[in-house]
């Protein structure tokens, strides 16, 4: 019974505290209250003397005019404290009147005092409140600035200032807010939506922290290169802390809202006599490249708009400046990109991953400006189409006149290729390839113009074909050295077929030119063949392929490098073991060939052929279905029957390589067209040829044994042996004209001339003496030879063609023929 007595004694306790603690609370609410409502009524009994009081404690440190249009009280708002509203206020400094640019004009400012305060006739505010409002903060060109008027000029006797009002709140709706700067070019423009914050006052300063929503209409350090964060929304919280007596104030780090991307801030800014240092801090995880440079100032942004980021990327940001100075600030900007897509002008780079770097100081020194800017990625690496590459460092220096360099290198598969580069103009098809170059190029218009590159290339085993003239290249190695004056083919070895070139040599100028003039490249180059299939390279005579319009993509080098192959030149010294091309058969062979898009040229050509020498000089005009030629030729001591069957008769039926024999000398000047396929063109030789037979023999020439037949039908014409044999020959299309011809041989002598065609028009004149030779046989004397060949009955005949079946018959002439009275050379 006691238990249950004690235990509700003390229920009853606890419940009598309780009633005393909330008489406590509703008693100085009550209170409060009451000093409200007598404070309500003060004011409204007392306005006019309050807002004098209330302007005086305004101006108490003001160098201007404060005018308040009408002091309205809130009963209850700012409860404990009372609140009032000043409507239609303007803040102005003395030189208003110069200048039309109001420090304050609000439509209304709440201002929230002590109402105990108040009772005492004494203002001390707490919080204030600015709406619907624009702040301009002017610093004219002169360095005059309209906060002038926040200037003391009532200190006391002692050099102490009076106090300013210790504001615990803060807040600001719709307020337009500027910073002029006209001396340093800055202009700071925030349309602030809402802000609302709290003061805590220490001995070194004071602490605030507050919200914000406000849009960045502008932030130019220098109005010249635009503003960083253009038309930005920012949203978030901060906190900030000064510092009196460093003049410092630092603030914290905290997430802001910037344009929807989340950002860690913090800023420090510093307050001192002539100078305004100051820092800001930026960083956040995951932002679109775009999103990013959209942050900065013009002139930065768009050099970094040229690339294109597609992943989200780390960025940290770091601007460090000073308010006072013309100068912009220094940015830093860095960026982390890892397993992402780079777009640029010159192309797509994927799988791509790099450290960034923006700065607009390079060289310390030097200034922050666009010239002393630079984008710098490091630890590059990613793939350019299919073709896999590494830079350590590649930078783009100087944003005015931008220059871009770097060193790179790789290691890949040769077909991938195929990915920059036409399939119409080249086809990779295997092999491996490997790069390590640096480079030097402008940029203009955002893209890579004239880069210059220093390094080497090399190929292993490659397989490619050049489509336009269809022409295959196997077992390519290469070994490619880029020098700042020229281009050296230190090897490149490759086969077509049956053929094997080994080529070495430079090209002098090779990227000036390659990307200003192409048709003054000049490729000095030494191949060597041990065996040399000239077949194989016909189609570099026939006429290209037309070329499909190709559509420019960034990244694809298909235009430049088919103008680099058509317009350029090579000067070949050439040098073949054995050169075939169809029956015929060349060795060491040495030649020196200029090769362009309209001709080949050889000079000084030498080489062994039919036991005997050539030198021929030519030119062939190369790219259309015909292709004419010019050739010097000068033969000595050839087997005249491999020459004449090596060379498919040049063309005739009735006399081959098989009817002749003995060592055959000549000096040719012809012109003429060779077809697609490396044929002459029938109809088409002009020019001549002289010619000797030393030792010669003739056998089993029908035409010959037909006049024996009727002319010697004791003599046995298969086999006919001449003395030296000279002669000139005269082409003009399908026919060729013989000048006198005087035929000594063992068994007969015969004067030929005339024309003979490989169509249609052969008209022939033989004069054969019926004399026998042998009965001359031990005559040596060249005058009485002359003097007996024409002894004797001479036959006339006539070679010509034959009216209904278009061969060449041999009738007797009528008449003497035109050989007669001339004499043997």
């Amino acid at each position: 019974m006691k238990k249950i007595t004690d235990k509700a004694r003390k229920s009853f306790q606890k419940r009598h505290w309780w009633k005393w603690i909330l008489g406590i609370i509703v008693g100085t609410f009550l209170f409060l209250g009451i000093v409200v409502g007598a404070a309500a009524w003060y004011v409204k009994s007392h306005g006019p003397e309050i807002k004098e009081k209330l302007l005086a404690k305004l101006n108490e440190n003001l160098d201007g005019e404060l005018v308040i249009g009408q002091l309205v009280p809130e009963f209850f708002n700012g409860f404990p404290n009372l609140s009032l509203r000043l409507e239609d206020v303007h803040l102005k400094d003395k030189k208003f009147a110069s200048h039309h640019k109001e420090l304050l004009k609000a439509g209304s400012v709440e201002i929230s005092v002590n109402a105990m305060a108040l009772l005492r006739k004494k203002i001390d505010i707490v919080k204030i409140g600015i709406n619907d409002a624009s702040v301009y903060i002017l610093t004219d060109s002169t360095g005059y600035s309209n906060t002038a008027i926040f200037k003391s000029k009532d200190n006391k006797p002692d050099g102490t200032r009076k106090s300013m009002p210790q504001l615990r709140r803060f807040s600001m709706q719709n307020v337009k807010f500027t910073a002029d700067n006209q001396l340093r070019n800055k202009l700071f423009v925030y349309d602030i939506k809402k802000l609302k914050g709290g003061l805590d006052y220490h001995s070194g300063g004071f602490s605030a922290s507050a919200g914000l929503r406000t849009f960045a209409e502008s932030m130019s350090f220098n109005k010249s290169h635009g503003s960083f964060m253009d038309h930005k929304m920012v949203e978030g919280n901060f906190d900030v802390d000064y510092d009196s007596a460093k003049k410092e104030l630092v603030v914290n780090p905290r997430r802001l809202d910037i344009g929807g991307e989340k950002f860690i801030i913090g800023a420090k800014f510093t307050f001192g006599d002539k100078s305004a240092p100051f820092e800001i801090h930026l960083i956040t995880k995951e932002i679109v490249w775009k999103n990013a440079s959209g942050l900065l100032a013009n002139n930065i942004r768009e050099k970094l708009d040229m690339f294109a980021i597609e992943k989200p990327i780390f960025v940290t940001c770091d601007i460090v400046g000073d308010l006072s100075s013309e100068q912009d600030p220094l940015i830093l900007v860095k960026a982390k990109c890892r397993d992402n897509t780079l777009h640029s002008p010159g192309g797509n780079v994927y799988k791509c991953a790099f450290d960034g770097l923006f700065t607009n100081r390079l060289v310390a020194g030097k200034g922050t400006v666009d010239e002393n800017s630079s984008i710098i990625l490091t630890n590059f690496s990613g793939e350019y189409g299919t073709i896999p590459f590494k830079m350590s460092r590649f930078s783009i220096d100087n944003l005015v006149d931008p220059i871009a360099k770097g060193k790179v290198s790789g290691n890949f598969p040769v077909d991938r290729i195929n990915s920059v580069i036409d399939k119409e103009l080249l086809l990779f098809k295997s092999g491996t390839a490997a790069f390590n170059v640096d480079f030097v190029a402008d940029i203009n218009n955002y893209k890579l113009i004239r880069p210059l590159v220093k390094g080497k290339v090399d190929v292993i085993g490659g397989e490619l074909d050049y489509v336009p003239r269809n022409m295959k290249f196997r077992n390519v190695n290469i070994d490619l050295l880029f020098t700042d004056q020229e281009l050296q083919i230190r090897k490149l070895g490759m086969n077509t077929g049956k053929s094997v070139f080994n080529v070495s040599g430079q090209i002098d100028n090779f990227l000036k030119l390659y990307y200003n003039d192409p048709k003054l490249l000049k490729a000095d180059i030494s191949l060597y063949s041990q065996e040399f299939f000239l077949a194989e390279m016909l189609s570099y005579i026939e006429p290209k392929k037309a070329k499909k319009k190709v559509v420019k993509k960034p990244g694809n080098f298909t235009n430049e490098l088919a103008e680099f192959i058509d317009q350029s030149n090579l000067n070949i010294a050439l040098k073949v073991d054995k050169l075939h091309f169809r029956n015929f058969l060349a060795s060491d062979v040495r030649a020196k060939v200029t090769v362009s898009d309209e001709k080949i040229q050889i000079q000084n050509t030498r080489l062994n052929h039919a036991d005997g020498t050539m030198i021929v000089h030519g030119l062939l005009n190369r790219g259309q279905k015909t292709n004419p030629y010019t050739m010097d030729a000068t033969i000595t001591g050839v087997n005249i029957r491999k020459f004449f069957g090596e060379f498919d008769n040049f063309g005739m039926k009735t006399l081959t390589g098989k009817n002749l024999s003995g060592k055959f000398y000549m000096t040719a000047k012809l012109n003429g067209n060779i077809r697609e396929n490396g044929t002459l063109q029938p109809n088409s030789m002009q020019g001549t040829v002289d010619f000797t037979l030393k030792k010669g023999g003739l056998q089993h020439f029908e035409p010959l044994k037909n006049i024996g037949k009727f002319a010697f039908p004791h003599r046995n014409l298969d086999t006919i042996l001449f003395k030296d044999l000279s002669g000139s020959f005269t082409f003009k299309g399908d026919k060729v004209h013989i000048a006198p011809l005087f035929i000594s041989s063992s068994l007969l002598n015969m004067d030929i001339s005339g024309t003979y065609s490989f169509g249609k028009g052969t008209l022939m004149y033989v004069d054969v003496p019926l004399r026998d030779p042998k009965r001359d046989k031990g005559i040596t004397n060249a005058e009485e030879l002359a003097k007996r060949r024409n002894r004797g009955v001479v036959v006339h005949l006539l070679a010509a063609d034959d009216d209904k079946t278009g061969d060449v018959k041999i009738k007797l002439a009528l008449g003497k023929n035109r050989n007669q009275n001339k004499e043997e050379p």
